[in-house]
């Protein structure tokens, strides 16, 4: 989607540089982009949480060890 942006911005600039009218200056629709991702968030979401797999969010939080991912005790100390 980072592409999809800059693409759009890029285009934009180029245009206006070189002073040329533009046809699409208004039909861009962030909306629908935001609306996509949006959908493509939950739809991973849903498909790790399916799958038993950790979020990458997941990984750098600092209480998951603490929740449904500790199911062993491989974090105790070895005597």
């Amino acid at each position: 989607l980072a592409i999809l942006r800059q693409g759009e911005y890029k285009r934009k600039w180029v245009m206006n540089d070189y002073k040329f009218d533009d046809p699409y200056s208004n039909v861009f629709d962030d909306r629908r982009v935001d609306a996509w991702e949006s959908k493509a968030r939950d739809l991973l979401k849903e498909t790790y949480e399916a799958n038993g797999w950790i979020l990458p969010s997941e990984l750098h939080s600092t209480d998951w060890k603490r929740t449904k991912w500790d199911d062993d005790d491989d974090d105790q100390p070895i005597i």
